[in-house]
Parts: C-alpha cells; sequence; structure tokens
C-alpha cells in the first residue's frame, strides 16, 4: 500500500510540474473531459483487474486524474472570479474539497 501510495503523489508532482505545458495545447474543457476518460478508465482496469500489480501501476493514472483536475480546477476558477476574487474562489474551492473528504 505504501508503494501505491508513492506513486500515486509522486506521479501527481510530475503533473504539477508539468501542468502549465498542458494549456498550450488544452482548453480548461477538454482537459477535463480528457482527465474524465482517464478517471473512467483507471476504475475499470482496478475493477477488471484487481490485483496487486495492477493496482500499483494503476496509481500512475491516479497522478493524471487527481492532478489534471485540481490544476484545471484552478485555473478555471482564477478565469470565473477574475484577479479580484481570485484569492475567494481558490478559497471556497479548497473548502469544498475539504469537505468533500469528510
Amino acid at each position: 500500500m505504501g508503494i501505491a501510495m508513492l506513486i500515486a503523489s509522486a506521479s501527481e508532482l510530475l503533473i504539477f510540474q508539468k501542468s502549465d505545458r498542458f494549456f498550450d495545447f488544452f482548453s480548461v474543457k477538454k482537459l477535463f473531459i480528457i482527465n474524465s476518460f482517464i478517471f473512467a478508465l483507471r476504475w475499470l482496469i482496478i475493477a477488471l483487474f484487481p490485483s496487486p500489480p495492477i493496482m500499483i501501476i494503476s496509481q500512475l493514472l491516479h497522478g493524471i486524474t487527481f492532478g489534471l483536475l485540481h490544476v484545471a480546477a484552478v485555473y478555471y476558477i482564477s478565469q470565473l472570479v477574475g484577479k479580484s476574487f481570485e484569492a475567494t474562489g481558490q478559497n471556497l474551492y479548497a473548502s469544498t474539497i475539504s469537505i468533500a473528504t469528510v
């Protein structure tokens, strides 16, 4: 389990580090759509092949699904609320994510 979490976290960091490049090629809407398909693929793989090695490898997709969703959401909120309410928008997003994990 620890190795799987390490892989998931490391893959998130890679996505966060390269996130600005995604917006050069895709709109926010397309990133949300791509993320949805990768999310579905990840859970389909886990459901069809429930073995420890597959679970560990599927954690690479977690970095894409969570990392890409988070980056796209932050970018979208920044565009939606504008500069004057950017901190408020990000705070509401962070609060919503925090409440959802409880």
